[in-house]
């Protein structure tokens, strides 16, 4: 019976991280929707201040300079985002794989 206790708590903790994990993954969800709003709002600044500008040469390189620049952070930051999600995934993956072990030495008892 004690083996019992030991495997069941074994198996919530695997489904704590399981719901963790799925936490982290909807706030990942939340900041890319936030980042693609942002990155959104400052292109279409750049591009009224283009528009406004365009006129003046230096201060049109300087806006794409600058939107080069937010292209390039954006990218970054999103392929981060991207390979954390892939991490929880992956993690998710070992935590089942974990999981359907105990639960068939639970059946074994």
């Amino acid at each position: 019976m004690k083996k019992f206790e030991e495997i069941k708590s074994q198996i919530n903790q695997v489904e704590e991280s399981q719901i963790k994990n799925q936490q982290k993954i909807a706030a990942l969800d939340q900041i890319e929707k936030d980042l693609f709003e942002t990155n959104k709002r400052g292109q279409s600044l750049l591009e009224q201040l283009y528009f406004y500008w365009k006129k003046d040469p230096e201060i049109i390189n300087r806006l794409e300079q600058d939107q080069t620049d937010l292209n390039a952070h954006y990218r970054n930051v999103t392929d981060e985002l991207g390979t954390k999600r892939n991490a929880i995934i992956q993690e998710n993956r070992n935590l089942n794989d974990v999981q359907g072990e105990l639960y068939t030495k639970l059946r074994r008892l």
